[in-house]
């Protein structure tokens, strides 16, 4: 199959982002490190706000208090 020259390769993460941002996420909670760091890396140029958190339980209570909040 050849590619198209107007096509960028991207990776796993990017396409995760893509369809973050396609969905209307605007915050994501969660502790970088491991294998979520090129998810992180990719956010880097997203508009989508990281909100880094110190243990997976707080990042869980925040995004569940903020869903309440804003519906």
């Amino acid at each position: 199959m050849s590619k198209k020259s107007d096509q960028t390769t991207q990776s796993g993460a990017q396409l995760v982002v893509r369809a973050l941002e396609a969905q209307g996420i605007t915050h994501i909670f969660g502790v970088p490190g491991g294998k979520i760091d090129a998810v992180f890396n990719a956010l880097v140029d997203s508009p989508i706000q990281i909100v880094v958190c110190r243990h997976e339980q707080n990042a869980a209570f925040i995004a569940g208090g903020i869903g309440r909040r804003v519906g």
